[in-house]
């Protein structure tokens, strides 16, 4: 890890689980950089997006020696299957991981393809330190309430019920995205009004 980072094991590390083409983590690095820094009181992270899809990564890292003058946080890109590896990436300094617009996997035989299973959250849970974050969202409302149910499920976890401020059906949901950066799918559900489940 620091090949990619530099002092991987001095700053704090976000993990973009399925980060896809890597949007959300690009504007952490980059324009969103300092309001993230600032939210943080003045600490500087590390970013890593970790995506299942190869080719996808190989385009996020391009994006990234493309753009090194504009990074203003450091940033890479690695393919893995969080799901069966996380635990044994050893990465370093783990501080939030965020889980975003996982696939919903509708179909009934395909539900234990859910990249939120109880199996995850015990892998998140040895992987962050006391008070580090989850981040969780999507736009399939009982998606989000299965990965809520599952985290709140694990006593490793402590929901800050004081953040949420938006009752749904017995459920408080985040007005808004914490981290004030936007993956490709956050873009799209604002351009269609679509509401997203946080």
């Amino acid at each position: 890890w620091s090949s990619a980072f530099g002092d991987a094991r001095g700053r704090p590390l976000l993990v973009d689980v399925g980060t896809a083409k890597g949007g959300f983590i690009k504007a952490l690095s980059t324009e969103r950089a300092e309001a993230f820094t600032r939210a943080k009181q003045g600490v500087e992270f590390n970013l890593l997006g970790v995506e299942i899809y190869p080719p996808l990564v190989r385009q996020a890292n391009a994006w990234v020696r493309a753009n090194e003058a504009r990074l203003r946080l450091p940033v890479h890109f690695v393919s893995a299957n969080v799901n069966v590896s996380l635990e044994s990436m050893n990465l370093p300094n783990v501080r939030a991981v965020c889980v975003q617009f996982p696939d919903p996997w509708s179909r009934g035989r395909h539900f234990e393809r859910r990249v939120m299973t109880p199996e995850f959250a015990r892998a998140l849970a040895n992987v962050l330190p006391s008070g580090g974050e989850l981040f969780c969202c999507s736009d399939v409302k009982a998606l989000a309430s299965e990965m809520y149910d599952v985290v709140a499920a694990n006593d490793d976890f402590i929901i800050d019920e004081a953040t949420y401020a938006r009752p749904v059906r017995n459920r408080r949901w985040l007005r808004a995205n914490p981290y004030e950066a936007f993956t490709e799918r956050d873009i799209v559900c604002e351009g269609k009004w679509r509401p997203v489940y946080r």
